[in-house]
């Protein structure tokens, strides 16, 4: 069933505009139920009405229809760290990346990671895409990801977690 969102303009049944920015959301995290969608030029109304569904624990999709580059929001990562972005909208509209505030890189040193160092750090990052790497990688798997790679820092560690953990959302369909 289509909500009809009046206060964010017209919310569309499957018409297709020339609006710049699309959101949908849906009721699910597998994308089986889309909840309603809206067009529009107006960055500021996508965004709210993005705050609104993701508050209500739907799945969001914001699409940039100009650059084709979309933003996914986990409803779950939403609340959690509402209160530390101060209410602050996660997503830059001009990349479409998220920023939930709860990923910070850790400062690069420089200084290579050691495979029991990576192996810690992976622990530690377990719930952040750390999981792929502390269950799967062994030490010819490091030392191989080095030979072909270069050294990993922990800030190029983090980088990995962080796309390994969205590849592993996506491919489940959490978004």
């Amino acid at each position: 069933m289509m909500e009809n969102s009046a206060d964010y303009g017209n919310v569309n049944e499957g018409v297709q505009l020339d609006e710049r920015y699309k959101v949908r959301a849906y009721y699910d995290m597998g994308y089986r139920g889309l909840a309603d969608d809206l067009e529009t030029n107006d960055w500021f109304k996508a965004s709210m009405y993005a705050h609104e569904k993701s508050m209500k624990g739907l799945s969001v999709e914001i699409t940039d229809t100009e650059t084709g580059k979309e933003a996914r929001i986990d409803p779950d990562r939403y609340h959690a760290t509402f209160e530390a972005r101060n209410g602050e909208f996660p997503v830059d509209p001009d990349t479409m990346l998220i920023h939930y505030g709860d990923e910070e890189p850790p400062e690069d040193d420089g200084v290579p990671l050691t495979y029991e160092e990576l192996i810690a750090f992976a622990k530690e990052n377990y719930t952040k895409g750390g999981d792929s790497v502390y269950e799967c990688w062994d030490e010819q798997t490091f030392n191989t990801y080095v030979e072909e790679f270069g050294p990993i820092t922990k800030k190029s560690a983090f980088e990995m977690f962080n796309m390994l953990y969205d590849v592993d959302r996506d491919r489940r369909g959490w978004y």
